[in-house]
């Protein structure tokens, strides 16, 4: 014989049954309860019918109930049944004939099962006697601030007959006795700061049909340990979960599409120490500037199918991510895409990659080495600013686009140029097929000793090795033609190496430039 015992609130069932005779799982309190159908229809219709349902109003099931069988409580007449959290199944015919009103908490399995098989179903709510709020346009209500204690918050989807469509800027901040909220589908807007410094917020669910999440909304609440974003979520604003330090894992929702840019927001999980992996939504082709910006101790990410961009910051100060695979489909690398990736020590591309942004890898200490593909055409100023330990760089066959991204205001010395600060860059070849070199490529490339040239080249443009003070020679092959402003100035001990005549020698002595005739083409 093997027995279980389901608890109610009213009545205390203890069930026997012949384990010989078991032949069916009912999951119920965590136990096994085995059991024929027709049994379990029985026992449970029958017994609990004739014990409570004459005389109970509400009937509570255990929280830690998973599923209800076939005529469970058929025919059972009572006037609420409390729904658990955790309920994962019921079977189409276990209220058969019954008659009430379910409740619990919103969203929750059994509440879309009522609504499907014809039962009203009232979530919770926390009353509206502790909401301050403010009627909006559009006839919806903003909740401006929560002033009750309860440490679980269910927010009512409407008031007074009017959906709750916003929680203001502040609404829960700084509330110490809070620990789970619950926002309904009705809330398409999560203001700034709204739940800001609540540090005992350890749970916060969250409805389909949210839209936007506002800046520093659940920032510094360091009892969260996890976030579950709906994927209708369009909008997550900077500093919306920063500083939350017991985060550790992220799952991104498929309709993200803004994030915030730029140094002054920086990303929405910026600050956020804990963060070890991200899961990019498979769908998801264009990764929002600056999602995953700060994520101090990210070395886990999945990404999506087939992504064609990741965006400006979006994985900025990532300081320990070691080694990346860009995947597939990636055509550009947005400006300081990965800035700032100190532990970065490799970085793998794929062969369509068309564009790397300004200072896309500035300050990546680690990294040593880049093979970027032929595909290239576009580098941005300051892409590999103070890469110190870079020995190694695949100068793209295709590479003709450069720009001084980042440098208003700075003197020539500091320019922001691509190799500026890669002490450890002393040789680049530049491959068979280029033809032009494009403006500042090498300018403040101040390592830099030695540079070849393919028999291809027929261009230099402006300022192209400008202040590279440790290159001494420069063989440039007789068919360069063209030349463009200063491409040699601040260079006090280099010596071009040329044939005579030729239009290279022709440039350096009218633009005063030492010289040093060669044989060869």
């Amino acid at each position: 014989m093997c027995e279980h015992r389901v608890s109610f609130p009213l009545i205390d069932v203890c069930l026997r049954v012949s384990s010989e005779e078991s032949n069916q799982v009912l999951i119920a309190g965590g136990m096994g309860l085995s059991m024929k159908k027709t049994l379990l229809s029985f026992i449970l219709a029958t017994m609990l019918c004739m014990l409570i349902g004459a005389c109970a109003e509400t009937l509570s099931l255990p929280e830690d109930l998973r599923v209800i069988g076939d005529e469970a409580f058929a025919n059972v007449k009572v006037d609420f049944v409390v729904f658990p959290n955790d309920l994962t199944s019921i079977a189409d015919s276990a209220f058969q004939g019954a008659s009430f009103i379910g409740t619990g908490e919103p969203g929750i399995y059994a509440q879309h099962w009522c609504e499907i098989h014809g039962f009203e179903y009232r979530p919770y709510e926390t009353d509206p006697q502790w909401f301050e709020w403010t009627r909006l346009k559009d006839d919806s209500l903003k909740i401006t601030k929560y002033t009750g204690t309860d440490k679980r918050v269910f927010v009512p989807a409407s008031i007074d007959g009017l959906p709750v469509s916003e929680l203001g800027t502040a609404a829960f901040m700084t509330n110490k006795t809070l620990e789970v909220v619950t926002i309904p589908e009705s809330v398409k807007t999560i203001g700034g700061s709204a739940f800001e410094r609540c540090s005992n917020l350890k749970e916060v669910r969250l409805s389909e049909g949210l839209d936007k999440i506002m800046g520093f909304a659940f920032s510094a609440c360091p009892a969260l340990t996890e976030i579950d974003l709906p994927d209708s979520i369009t909008t997550i604003e900077g500093g919306a979960f920063g500083k939350s330090t017991a985060l550790t894992t992220v799952r991104l929702p498929a309709g993200l599409t803004s994030t915030p840019r730029g140094y002054s927001t920086n990303g929405p999980f910026n600050g956020s120490e804990t963060i070890t992996k991200v899961i990019f939504p498979a769908s998801m082709t264009v990764l929002p500037d600056c999602v995953c910006w700060g994520m101090s101790a990210l070395t886990d990410i999945v990404w999506p199918t087939m992504p064609t961009k990741i965006g400006d910051g979006a994985f900025a100060y990532c300081e320990a991510l070691k080694k990346v695979m860009v995947p597939n489909g990636v055509t550009t690398l947005g400006y300081y895409a990965f800035k700032g990736c100190t532990s970065m020590t490799s970085i793998t591309f794929p062969s369509g990659i068309t564009s790397v942004g300004g200072e896309c890898f500035r300050d990546c200490e680690a990294l040593t080495r880049l093979d970027l593909p032929d595909s290239v055409h576009f580098i941005g100023g300051g892409a590999f600013r103070n890469c110190v330990s870079l020995s190694y760089f695949h100068y793209p066959e295709g590479y003709y686009e450069t720009n001084n991204y980042g440098d208003t205001g700075l003197s020539v010395s500091k320019c922001n140029t691509i190799f500026y600060g890669c002490t450890s860059l002393k040789r680049i070849t530049v491959p068979e097929g280029v033809v032009k070199i494009p403006a500042r490529t090498f300018m403040n490339a101040t390592a830099l000793e030695q540079v070849t040239f393919p028999s291809s080249l027929q261009e230099l443009d402006t300022w192209a090795f400008r202040a590279c003070p440790s290159i001494k020679t420069l063989y440039v092959p007789s068919n360069v033609l063209r030349f463009g402003e200063g491409v040699f100035v601040d260079n006090t001990e280099l010596v071009v190496q040329c044939v005579k005549p030729s239009l290279v020698y022709t440039y350096c002595v009218e633009n005063n430039v030492p010289y040093e005739i060669v044989t060869g083409n």
